[in-house]
């Protein structure tokens, strides 16, 4: 796999007082079962030919949840999916960390967090990226429920965050550069 692109700050004259409104927020959730009627030429059929619908999605929203789609259930079927929307795999920004393994290789599949030295650990908020790499776009899967109880994946709507912050807080981050970092 390629590495990951080396990240963009785009962080520069940043008016906190004019930022833009929040139009959509994340996540949009697509769910199989509502839109069965549509998917029965098959579910990579119906990715291929919504595929500029659902980036724009994407832009808009930031994130999209899709719920009950069988082909995501193991890894060759999860790569077909992100492959029908010519979303290209990348080594993990983070892989040489050894806090996630790769899975399955052929298809840029990472286990996520599961030692159990780490089982009572939360990972907060984060973007997936590093100061120096970050994928621009991230896809997530889960195939099986925690076998130990929690295993939740919480999702934040980055945008709508930024948004509800108090100003005078966020112009302090802002002009205190406050990056986060994993």
């Amino acid at each position: 796999l390629p590495d990951c692109p080396a990240t963009i700050w785009n962080a520069d004259n940043i008016d906190i007082d004019n930022l833009p409104p929040v139009g959509e927020t994340a996540p949009l959730i697509i769910d199989a079962k509502e839109i069965a009627e549509e998917l029965k030429k098959g579910e990579k059929e119906w990715v291929m030919a919504q595929k500029e619908k659902i980036m724009a999605q994407l832009q808009d929203h930031g994130a999209i949840w899709f719920r009950n789609f069988e082909s995501t259930k193991d890894a060759n079927g999860f790569r077909a999916f992100y492959e029908a929307l010519e979303l290209n795999p990348c080594l993990d920004p983070i892989h040489t960390s050894g806090l996630r393994a790769m899975t399955e290789k052929k298809d840029a599949v990472y286990e996520a967090v599961n030692k159990p030295s780490l089982a009572q650990h939360f990972v907060g908020l984060h973007n997936e990226s590093t100061f120096v790499k970050t994928a621009a776009f991230g896809a997530f899967v889960c195939f099986k429920p925690a076998s130990e109880g929690g295993g939740e994946f919480l999702v934040a709507d980055g945008a709508k965050i930024i948004n509800d912050m108090d100003k005078d807080v966020l112009r302090r981050v802002y002009e205190d550069k406050v990056r986060i970092s994993v």
